[in-house]
């Protein structure tokens, strides 16, 4: 929100809303109508002395005669919506009005988050799956590396075994002078 001269300058985002607050401080103006107008004056909506709230379409009027404001809201902003807007109050049946404030609203359009969230759930599973597929390669691997020293460990035990010396039971002199060949 920016102030030039009176005149403030409000940017907001397409599907916003608005919310602006006129002061009026002289006492006589609680016995006029007040009006939200678009440009010079096109009303856009306005509320009746007796009245305390007035809604039209997209815009709600109201008034505090306590605090001596009238409070306007636009809601679910459109690139449309962008102008010169002012609260004025007038005497009832008048045109002639009395300008409360103006302000002048820039409603900017944003790319939808829905195409962000398209695109970010994309790249999420894109990623899932990438990293799921590396997690069951390294696992694979693992299994395979495992398998294979299991393998040779058992080979290397076979081949231990089947060059084993055994211990021989008994005398081994006995066996030589008796003929045996101990081999």
């Amino acid at each position: 929100i920016e102030k030039r001269k009176d005149l403030e300058l409000v940017r907001k985002v397409q599907g916003g809303a608005l919310t602006t607050v006129c002061h009026y401080n002289e006492h006589n103006y609680s016995q006029r109508e007040k009006f939200w107008c678009k440009e010079r004056c096109q009303p856009v909506v306005s509320v009746e002395i007796d009245k305390i709230v007035n809604t039209q379409g997209r815009t709600r009027i109201q008034t505090d005669m306590r605090y001596r404001v009238i409070i306007v809201t636009l809601v679910v902003l459109q690139l449309r919506d962008s102008g010169e807007y002012h609260c004025e109050t007038h005497l009832q049946g008048s045109t002639a009005g009395n300008l409360l404030s103006q302000l002048t609203l820039i409603v900017v359009h944003v790319i939808s988050h829905s195409w962000y969230s398209e695109v970010n759930f994309n790249v999420l599973c894109i990623m899932a799956g990438l990293l799921g597929t590396k997690f069951l390669t390294a696992l694979l691997i693992f299994i395979i590396t495992s398998h294979r020293r299991s393998k040779a460990t058992e080979q290397e035990i076979h081949s231990r075994n089947k060059h084993q010396l055994l211990p021989l039971t008994g005398n081994l002199t006995e066996c030589i002078r008796g003929g045996i060949n101990p081999s």
